[in-house]
């Protein structure tokens, strides 16, 4: 059953990495490309959120009327656009980062995965830019949900299917830069290690009431501690 193993799920943007914008850009050049918007808006609330709701909300804002068929088409070309725009980006790994996953890998007890509102293949390309998508085989992503809780339960689902095991809640973490990394964590019945390395207000992630609020992911070992504490 596996109810003593470890299960910790990442974010992405603002947790493991920053892409400075790449993202945002590769949806700006779509809308053009592929819609007509010589100057789309593009000025919404990105962080934290699902790729199917910010496509949502700019397909909104910049007057295109949109369904199943309108979606496909921008992610689609958002894949296309997002690499090329990741290859010419200054992103970087953040903090402790690469120590902390090296460090779980060798823990036989200890499960990874992601709960991103990146569609996966977006996930996956933002990973490989700085080589470390080899370290998650499962996770829940933003291709089929709106809402972050539903991604965080889609990522538990997939990662019970993925090892066999089935996890106590008490035994799952999650780690994130935003206040809705916090309440997807409650979702699942999980706790969440928040970090101040993203663009969320440290006052919003404070009040949002994380197990953890730290700086960043360089003191590896605190994070252990954290993670491995039942």
């Amino acid at each position: 059953m596996g109810h003593d193993r470890k299960l910790v799920f990442f974010d992405i943007d603002g947790t493991l990495v920053l892409t400075h914008g790449a993202g945002k850009l590769a949806l700006g050049q779509v809308f053009s490309d592929e819609f007509g918007i010589s100057e789309p808006k593009l000025d919404i609330d990105f962080g934290g959120r699902t790729d199917r709701s910010i496509a949502r909300e700019l397909f909104e804002i910049n007057g295109i009327k949109w369904g199943d068929e309108q979606l496909l088409q921008l992610f689609s070309a958002y894949l296309t656009s997002l690499e090329k725009h990741l290859e010419k980006g200054q992103g970087e790994l953040l903090p402790g980062v690469l120590d902390l996953l090296v460090q779980l890998k060798t823990l036989p007890d200890v499960d990874i995965g992601l709960i991103t509102g990146n569609v996966e293949q977006g996930a996956y390309k933002k990973l490989a830019q700085f080589d470390i998508d080899h370290f998650f085989a499962f996770g829940g992503f933003g291709d089929n949900q709106e809402l972050r809780d539903d991604i965080a339960k889609e990522g538990l689902i997939r990662a019970s299917e993925h090892t066999g095991y089935t996890y106590n809640t008490e035994h799952i973490t999650v780690i994130g830069d935003t206040p809705h990394d916090i309440t997807c964590s409650d979702a699942i019945g999980a706790k969440c290690i928040a970090v101040k390395t993203g663009y969320s207000h440290p006052e919003s992630l404070a009040a949002a009431e994380p197990f953890a609020l730290l700086d960043d992911l360089s003191d590896t070992k605190n994070v252990l501690r954290l993670i491995l504490r039942s």
